[in-house]
């Protein structure tokens, strides 16, 4: 941290820190730290991390969008700081390397487990079935599907992204429209297989998140993924799989079929590489991939789980309602079971 802000910042940010507490209202990420810890923070260590992550500018997203509960914190505390440490210190994930922690085979083994954990319940799963609408009358949850095949039942789940969610209810206006408000980016990312003798070292360790004004350099942020998850590494044997990902405030490059040559260039400078063997380059891109949490977010949240809540037995999932991510949505699993629990089983 200290080299990535120097020792003016450090201590002009503990000057700040220890004012009193001056911030009120919705306030965003960015302007949090600013005010908190000054603009080396902001723009040195933030900024990085959040357009990562969100693919947007830090000033853009509000702060309880970002981290749930942080501002109520740290007005609390009187200090962003101490605000920080608390909520690491009770939160499993401030375990090293806890946030980023994978499947042995990728997250996909995930998708396979919880298909046949459900099979093995009695669960009937339909894939390859797209639904086209949703609606409700008679005590019953109607859902049609694209082949004309309709299904009913007395409580619905809904897990899907907010605008899918949007156009299955397209003839509920009410809660149709604030799904549909909820903003989302694009995000393309380029996979190389290569074998390069300086990636042997891990020069970067498992990757770098990259400001927006870094010279020479289009990506947001890149990952050594054969280091980051040690069983691709021994999969890959002498190759090495390097990720890049393109794309801030939701505008990705233009020029996809060009983007693994800038990517190659991007390696090359990032990782110091002379003549990398390039053994496979794939391009993929994710459309709507990343919610985007900026002014007036909360309150679409608010206004879509008040409707929800209007709703016989339904329940809707879907990223941007609860963080991003599968802590987000096993947040909102845990809610919405509790939920459908009291009103539909009357349990307490």
């Amino acid at each position: 941290m200290l080299a990535a802000v120097g020792d003016v910042a450090l201590a002009n940010a503990r000057e700040l820190d220890a004012k009193p507490w001056n911030l009120a209202g919705t306030v965003s990420i960015g302007e949090l730290v600013r005010v908190r810890l000054g603009d080396a923070f902001a723009d040195r260590l933030l900024a990085p991390v959040v357009g990562g992550v969100h693919g947007a500018d830090p000033d853009l997203l509000e702060a309880d969008a970002i981290a749930p509960g942080l501002l109520a914190a740290a007005t609390n505390a009187g200090s962003l700081v101490a605000a920080v440490a608390k909520m690491r210190a009770a939160s499993a994930a401030s375990r090293p390397g806890g946030a980023i922690m994978s499947l042995r085979g990728g997250m996909h083994a995930l998708i396979d487990a919880l298909a046949a954990d459900l099979t093995d319940r009695g669960v009937s799963i339909l894939p390859s079935t797209p639904a086209s609408s949703v609606s409700y009358s008679e005590g019953l949850w109607r859902v049609a599907v694209e082949s004309g095949a309709q299904f009913t039942s007395e409580v619905l789940v809904v897990a899907l992204p907010a605008k899918a969610a949007a156009h299955l209810f397209e003839e509920d206006v009410a809660l149709s429209e604030p799904l549909s408000q909820v903003a989302t980016v694009d995000v393309a990312m380029v996979l190389l297989a290569l074998r390069a003798p300086e990636l042997a070292a891990a020069p970067l360790g498992s990757g770098i998140l990259i400001t927006q004004d870094t010279e020479q350099i289009e990506a947001k942020a890149s990952t050594h993924a054969s280091v980051k998850w040690a069983w691709l590494g021994e999969k890959l044997g002498d190759l090495h799989l390097l990720r890049f990902s393109y794309g801030r405030d939701g505008q990705v490059p233009t020029d996809l079929q060009g983007l693994p040559a800038q990517a190659l260039a991007d390696a090359k400078l990032l990782y110091g590489l002379d003549s990398p063997e390039v053994v496979q380059a794939e391009t993929v891109v994710w459309a709507g991939a990343l919610v985007h949490p900026g002014t007036g977010h909360l309150e679409i949240a608010k206004l879509i789980k008040a409707e929800v809540s209007n709703r016989s037995n339904l329940a809707v999932i879907a990223a941007g309602l609860a963080g991003n991510g599968i802590t987000g949505a096993i947040r909102q699993a845990h809610e919405a079971i509790t939920q459908l629990s009291v009103r539909y089983f009357g349990d307490e």
